[in-house]
Formats: structure tokens, C-alpha cells, sequence
């Protein structure tokens, strides 16, 4: 007789940070994250996926002695935010590219401490946390704007002001560019809270513009050695945040997650990834790079690098580059301030003996910290009781046989489900609708065995074969759970040919091999239980395969958010 078993997969980071000496700093232990917020869109950032709102932009006015803000009622309308989340963080970004005066007001002492007053001003005015400078770059007219050798002596004047100005209890921050160049930090670290590092922006194609790493596709610099670069140049990690774009660059301009679809079907673009920079990027029909670009998995990775590196946060420019899900932006703060909340995967598995973890391995080894732990039959009736869902996070069925589970215990299941538990249904643990016909439901799929008829309509009999070679087509190239993976691509596995599905399925991929079912990876809900179904996955030699490991990790995230 089968032995059903349960194993409990934790994924975890530890994270701790310096502490700090100013009270608008983060507390001794917490990390945070920074978005810039544009003025001249309308959307609301949702205050729950951020610590620290950047408003942008203020401005030197023309007189350069004071702040001349972009839409200041939009501003209003940010600062609103803290009623309903009063740990938020919002300051006015002074600066951008192409934004001048900085060079002439700095470098008088009346002007420059007039400007510093002002930025009290509005931080009293408009109920703000602090003001981040923005200035691109000192010493520098690459953006059009005046310089003088002085800057980087003035730079550090002004910021001496400004914290004078606005007291330590306020927020005093600054946006770098890559190399840490055209400022002396050391001098600045007794005025500033931290440094927000501008990790993108450092190629185009055919070179990354913002690659973790260097590769052979890397021109000027990787994140890595931007932060390396920083460190450097005197900036303690724990007032070190590292910059993450939600938008890519091509050949011209900027391109938006949403725009990916569109250069895919239109343009006939090819993705690849990155294995050295760990940033995905596409190619024409020539096999050059054209665009260049974040997903999921890279902007994981980053936020990984950042809580490995024991930085303070993450930052990105800008919140309104994410798309109408904000996956991106919950991706980013989930896997920075809840790293210590670990992702916990319970698997059902109809294993005949103990439960062999090696099987799973492959699908998981790019996570560095994980602990199993195997469960008896008995102890994970007990696991599914109601009360007992706070102890897992997703639930992963697979190679199910469930005579030996009591009807009260598949109920408990259905009921922690319905009431909003994520589950994965992964290939033939879709069979169980046989000894529970409510799991048809929840996983959205059934398999016939035998051929008959089911709301008038006729299947035939369902043959399962193996080692098939089948097709596959990412049919939404856009969500969460496909973001890294090839376009189309060939799985060696097991089959089935029959089998009905639910009405509200999202279909993820496609396969258009004769004998298998044409929608063979889904998403679908059971009362307010997500759920991710797969066809495919008889393992092992499949749990290999690079887009079969993605589609089960990135679906584990999605199902966790």
C-alpha cells in the first residue's frame, strides 16, 4: 500500500543591517525599499510594497535660490498615503537628468543656503520625511546642464546645509551614478542616511544595461562592481541601496514588461538569459542583441544579491514601469522584507517508501537554503487540519493515491484551499479526482480512464505515454510565471489525452503534439485559493530541464505572494 508522505520545503535568508543613529532611518535589523514615484503620471503606488516613496521631481528654481516642485497637488495625494500607512516614507527627489542650477547655486554660499532653507520649507509644508538629492553629475554637463570643476567640493557643502537645515530627524539621501564617481563620500557619510546606487542605465544593446554580474555582454559595468565601486569610495554597507530598472533598453529608448509581448509576436524577437550577468535580453533574426531588460527571475536574483551582501535595501526607478498585476514591485519587496518569512512547500506524494527528496532536488537547486522534513501519514492528517495551515505555504500535490486519506481529511484539504491556501497541481496528481471527485474542481482538470460523456460532450479513452517529445508554446509571455523562459520549446515526459477542463483557466502553455491535451500549464482559482496546474512532470529526467524548473519555481513565488 501506498504511504503518503509530506515534506516541508523552507526557503530563507537571514537578514541583519548596521543600525543607525537617526530616527527616519530604518530600525537596526530592517532592510527597505525604495521607489521613485514619477509626477506626471496619475496611478497610486500601493504604500504595502515599499518603505520609501521618492517623489520625483523638485527642482533648483530659476532664481537658484529655492525648490520649484513638479505637480505639487500629485505630491499632496503621495504624502495621503501615510494616513493609512504611517511607517511610509516620502521625500521630495531633487534633480533627474537634464534637471541644472545645482552647479551655480552651489557654489555660493548665500544662494546655496537659501536653497537649504527652502528644502526645509516643503518638508514642513507638505508633511515630508526628507529630500533626496539628485544631481547628474557633479562636475559634470553629460545631461546639458552647467558644471565646473568645484562641484565636488560644493556637492558636499550642500549637503552639509541642507542636514543643517532640516535637522537629524529628517531623511538626507542621494542618487549615484554606477562607477560612485564625481563626489568625495567619505566627507559626505557624516551628512547623508544612505545612498541610493543607479545600477542600470550602464549599456545598451548589444550590452547589458543593467546585468548583476559581468559577462562577455557587459560593457562598462555590472551592479556587482557598482556596489563593489561604492564600498570603495568609503560607503558602509549599511547605508548602501542598490538601484533595479522595471523598464529595458533597446536600440532606442525604453520598453516597459508590457511592450515585451508585442516585440515577441511582432517583431519576432528570440529571449535568452544571461547565465554569467543573470539578466535576461533579446535577439533579432540575425542573432544580435536588440533589447535588454528585468524579469522575474533577474530582479529575484538581484534582491537576493542584496540580502546575501548585507545591504540596506533595493531601490527602482519607477514604480509605474511594473505591470497592472504590480508583480514586480511585490516580487521585489517580498523577497527583500520578508526573506525571514521563508516559503514553505507542503508536497502530497504517493511515494511507495520514504520520501526521496533527491527526486525534487533539481527543480530546487538554485535556491541555496532549503530544509526537508518527511512526515508520516498520521502527522500530516494532523498538517491539514484549519488550524494548522499557518505551517505551510503552498501546497504541491504529485503522484497522489489517496485510499489511505479518511474523508474528513480530504475535506480539511478542499476547506484550507478554498479559504485562500495556494496549491500546485502537478502532473498526475491531477488523477485524484478518481478517489475524490471535489478535486476536479480545485485543480481544474480531470483525466478520463475510460471514455464517456460528461456535460454532452465525448472523451475518449485516456492513454498515458512516456517518453514523448513534446512541443511547447508559451502562450502568455507576459505573466509572472513565465518571465525567463524560451518561447517554444520540447519536453521529454509522460502524456495524457483526454481530460476536461474548467471554464475559468488562464492557459500558461500550450503543446501541440497530437496525443496531449493543447493546454498543458494553467492558473485557475478554487473559492480564493490560487492554483497552477501542469501536465507534464513524470520526473526525474524533466525536473532538469531549464524551463520545467522555471515554470515550477516561479510558480511557487507567484502562489506565495
Amino acid at each position: 500500500m501506498k504511504r503518503i508522505l509530506i515534506a516541508l520545503l523552507i526557503i530563507g535568508v537571514h537578514m541583519s543591517c548596521a543600525g543607525s543613529e537617526r530616527t527616519g532611518q530604518a530600525p537596526a535589523g530592517e532592510k527597505i525599499v525604495v521607489a521613485y514615484v514619477i509626477s506626471w503620471e496619475d496611478y497610486m503606488p500601493d504604500p504595502n510594497v515599499v518603505t520609501h516613496i521618492n517623489y520625483a521631481f523638485g527642482h533648483v528654481n530659476d532664481s537658484f535660490d529655492g525648490v520649484r516642485i513638479d505637480n505639487p497637488e500629485r505630491l499632496k495625494k503621495i504624502v495621503a498615503l501615510k494616513q493609512d500607512a504611517p511607517r511610509l516614507k516620502v521625500l521630495v527627489s531633487i534633480g533627474g537628468w537634464g534637471s541644472g542650477r545645482f552647479s551655480e547655486m552651489a557654489a555660493d554660499e548665500t544662494l546655496r543656503k537659501r536653497f537649504a532653507n527652502d528644502c526645509r520649507r516643503i518638508v514642513d509644508e507638505f508633511g515630508l520625511d526628507g529630500i533626496d538629492i539628485d544631481w547628474e553629475y557633479p562636475t559634470q554637463d553629460m545631461a546639458k546642464i552647467s558644471a565646473s570643476p568645484d562641484d565636488t567640493g560644493n556637492y558636499t557643502l550642500l549637503m552639509r546645509d541642507i542636514r543643517e537645515a532640516i535637522g537629524k530627524n529628517k531623511l538626507l539621501t542621494q542618487a549615484t551614478v554606477a562607477s560612485a564617481e564625481y563626489m568625495d563620500h567619505k566627507a559626505l557619510d557624516q551628512y547623508l542616511d544612505f545612498t541610493n546606487i543607479m545600477a542600470y542605465d550602464m549599456g545598451n544593446p548589444p550590452f547589458h544595461h543593467s546585468a548583476l554580474y559581468r559577462s562577455d555582454k557587459v560593457g562598462s559595468r555590472s551592479a556587482d562592481e557598482a556596489v563593489k565601486a561604492h564600498l570603495a569610495a568609503g560607503i558602509p554597507k549599511h547605508k548602501l541601496v542598490m538601484g533595479m530598472p522595471l523598464y529595458g533598453r533597446a536600440n532606442r529608448g525604453f520598453k516597459r514588461p508590457e511592450d515585451l509581448t508585442k516585440a515577441h509576436e511582432m517583431e519576432g524577437y528570440t529571449a535568452h538569459w544571461d547565465e554569467e550577468a543573470l539578466v535576461p535580453y533579446l535577439t533579432d533574426a540575425n542573432g544580435d542583441m536588440v533589447y535588454c531588460y528585468e524579469n522575474p527571475r533577474s530582479l529575484a536574483l538581484k534582491c537576493k544579491y542584496i540580502t546575501d551582501q548585507d545591504l540596506l535595501g533595493g531601490m527602482y526607478w519607477e514604480y509605474g514601469g511594473d505591470n497592472e498585476n504590480g508583480d514586480l514591485t511585490r516580487l521585489i519587496y517580498e523577497n527583500i522584507m520578508k526573506k525571514k518569512e521563508p516559503v514553505r512547500l507542503a508536497f502530497i506524494s504517493g511515494m511507495d517508501s520514504v520520501f526521496d527528496a533527491a527526486l525534487y532536488a533539481p527543480l530546487l537547486d538554485d535556491f541555496k537554503e532549503i530544509v526537508w522534513k518527511a512526515y508520516t501519514t498520521e502527522e500530516s492528517l494532523e498538517l491539514f487540519k484549519p488550524e494548522n495551515k499557518g505551517q505551510y505555504d503552498v501546497i504541491v500535490f504529485y503522484a497522489i493515491c489517496l485510499e489511505e486519506i479518511p474523508e474528513s481529511a480530504k475535506q480539511n484539504i478542499a476547506k484550507v484551499i478554498r479559504e485562500g491556501k495556494p496549491a500546485f497541481i502537478l502532473h498526475d496528481g491531477l488523477l485524484t479526482y478518481n478517489t475524490w471527485p471535489e478535486f476536479a474542481k480545485i485543480a481544474g482538470m480531470k483525466y478520463f480512464m475510460s471514455a464517456q460523456t460528461v456535460d454532452g460532450v465525448k472523451f475518449g479513452v485516456s492513454r498515458y505515454k512516456h517518453n514523448q517529445d513534446i512541443p511547447v508554446t508559451v502562450a502568455d509571455k507576459s505573466h509572472f510565471i513565465t518571465q525567463g523562459m524560451d518561447e517554444q520549446f520540447v519536453l521529454h515526459d509522460e502524456i495524457y489525452n483526454a481530460l476536461w477542463q474548467s471554464p475559468d483557466l488562464h492557459v500558461l502553455w500550450t503543446s501541440s503534439h497530437p496525443e496531449s491535451t493543447r493546454d498543458v500549464m494553467y492558473t485557475h482559482s478554487y473559492g480564493k485559493g490560487k492554483i497552477v496546474g501542469i501536465v507534464m512532470g513524470h520526473g526525474p529526467g524533466i525536473f532538469h530541464d531549464k524551463n520545467f524548473k522555471l515554470a515550477f519555481q516561479q510558480s511557487v513565488l507567484w502562489l506565495a505572494q
